[in-house]
């Protein structure tokens, strides 16, 4: 089937001043031929207003990402229309899409602006959230992007049935709370993330035409217990290109836009340099490149680059490994206005993606969901393509999650178009946040295209971070080696089993610090597993 690319109006809207429900009232999407186990909007019913239809409020989160746990989902979002600014936190069951409880921190609930930085589930089986909170009260009307004096909270909450069991700052006048920030989108974005019993925060910050990279340990009440180590970025530094990639090392990414190179500095969480690379020269400005996954291995990075091009942007696909080197190449479909990836990592596959792709077949508007297969250069290949029932209706991809018995968990971002058949004008108030849990083979994938071996999320470890006794579950039983190595690679534990769905071991006479469990099939059909746990006091 022949595609063809018609324009669309888009508008962006920066104001809060007059926002209203959608032209259209929502209702889900149906594509022909989609047929997912489950398939939930998040819908808020304390949020319908004059303004708000209960769905058009929500917005995905920056730092804190969705997380599962055993077979549960939680999934954060921002609020940030005038009259909800804050947090909300969704809990569903994976197996059947069942909503288990929310949560929302608003300003219509708290009189100060609280936004999400990091989530875990702990040892007791709790969800732990830490947040950025303003210090000054929220004024109406007082739009921000960018957040510059913020202190930490901590809310846990039962995992099970959402009950808030505690929630915890310190005084806004505090001396001793730390003074994060967070942006939207502008250098002043912050990190947060857990290490060991403690808190590290790394922090970008603009001083004249320099930019700096902070990095201070906090304590859990928000307290600073380090001192703040700092460096100069040298070269061209990119938006939200820092990611720490193991317990103890720190990735961020610079830019020599004259030679099209990527500088690559692997950082200790105090910002010691452990070495420098700079990568091979790509081919065209590197000025918008972003990075969006570093492999499970650890070894290769995922980079999408948007250049200018006239009106539009053209968008490619880029995967280096650690040492700088090309190793695939390709670009996506121009008209790819939202996409995910959900293949990458094999080097001997070609990357899948999912897009979503308004356009004219046979004369008839339609609005599709596609999966396709990115080759070197230029070279694609739709696999499949579904119709949804609504031309006026589309779902943009946002994340995904690779489950047991080839499911695949997807996170997507709805919309509408007011009217339209040559040219689409959008709904601006039309949004919603939808998820659902779909069979491969219903993508149109298969073994060849999606490996069909067991994967890292087919194998669940608890608790972790762990202090004396560990479990591993798996989805189907197991039989094998597994061996479980410390930081530095040797064998401290070796454990023999034989057609088990559960293991426990004991950890009480390790050290503290990084392990690895390795689970090796017994018949070497299936790759290995690999998973990592922190042992604590």
């Amino acid at each position: 089937m022949k595609f063809i690319l018609f324009p669309i109006l888009f508008s962006f809207h920066f104001t809060q001043a007059q926002y209203l429900h959608p032209k259209v009232p929502y209702e889900k999407i149906h594509y022909d031929g989609l047929n997912p186990d489950w398939y939930e909007t998040t819908y808020d019913p304390t949020a319908v207003t004059d303004s708000f239809d209960g769905y058009n409020h929500l917005r995905d989160t920056y730092g804190a990402k969705e997380l599962i746990f055993e077979n549960i989902i939680i999934t954060p979002f921002y609020t940030s229309k005038v009259g909800t600014n804050g947090s909300f936190i969704e809990c569903r069951s994976i197996d059947d899409g069942k909503l288990l409880w929310q949560h929302k921190f608003t300003i219509d609930s708290v009189d100060h602006v609280e936004l999400i930085a990091h989530m875990y589930v702990n040892t007791e089986k709790q969800l732990v959230v830490f947040s950025h909170k303003e210090r000054k009260p929220y004024v109406k009307y007082d739009y921000q992007f960018y957040f510059k004096d913020m202190i930490l909270t901590k809310r846990v909450y039962d995992l099970y049935s959402g009950k808030l069991l505690s929630y915890f700052h310190r005084s806004y006048d505090d001396p001793d709370a730390y003074r994060t920030i967070t942006s939207f989108h502008n250098i002043g974005s912050s990190i947060l993330y857990k290490e060991n019993k403690f808190l590290r925060y790394l922090e970008k910050i603009s001083i004249g035409n320099s930019v700096y990279l902070t990095s201070c340990l906090l304590d859990e009440t928000g307290v600073k217990i380090s001192e703040i180590d700092t460096i100069k970025m040298e070269n061209y530094t990119i938006n939200r290109n820092t990611f720490n990639l193991t317990e103890d090392t720190i990735i961020d990414i610079q830019a020599n836009r004259i030679t099209h190179q990527l500088i690559f500095s692997f950082l200790s969480p105090d910002l010691i340099t452990y070495s420098k690379v700079v990568t091979d020269s790509l081919p065209i400005d590197i000025t918008n490149i972003r990075l969006l996954k570093v492999s499970s291995d650890g070894d290769k990075l995922l980079f999408v680059n948007f250049i200018k091009n006239g009106t539009s942007f053209d968008q490619e696909v880029i995967i280096l490994n650690k040492k700088g080197k090309i190793k695939k190449y390709v670009f996506l479909p121009a008209y790819a206005a939202a996409f995910h990836i959900l293949e990458w990592e094999d080097n001997s596959q070609d990357i899948i993606i999912v897009d979503k792709l308004n356009t004219i077949v046979n004369n008839t508007a339609m609005s599709l969901l596609r999966v396709l297969k990115l080759r070197e250069g230029y070279d694609k290949e739709v696999i499949k393509y579904f119709t949804a029932d609504n031309f006026l209706r589309w779902a943009g991809p946002l994340a995904s999650h690779k489950l047991a018995n080839n499911k695949y968990y997807l996170k997507m971002f709805e919309s509408a178009f007011k009217y339209g058949t040559v040219i689409y004008f959008p709904d601006e108030h039309a949004s919603a946040y939808s998820q659902m849990v779909v069979d491969i083979a219903n993508l149109g994938l298969t073994t060849s295209t999606s490996n069909e071996s067991l994967s890292e999320a087919q194998v669940n470890l608890y608790p972790n971070p762990v202090q004396d006794l560990c479990n591993l579950t798996f989805d189907e039983n197991f039989s094998g080696k597994i061996t479980i190595h410390n930081s530095i690679g040797e064998v401290v534990h070796t454990i023999s089993v034989q057609n088990e769905d559960e293991i426990q071991f004991n950890t009480s006479n390790y050290n503290t610090g990084l392990y690895f469990v390795v689970c090796k099939d017994l018949k070497g059909s299936k790759k290995d597993i690999i998973i990592k746990f922190i042992k604590i006091k």
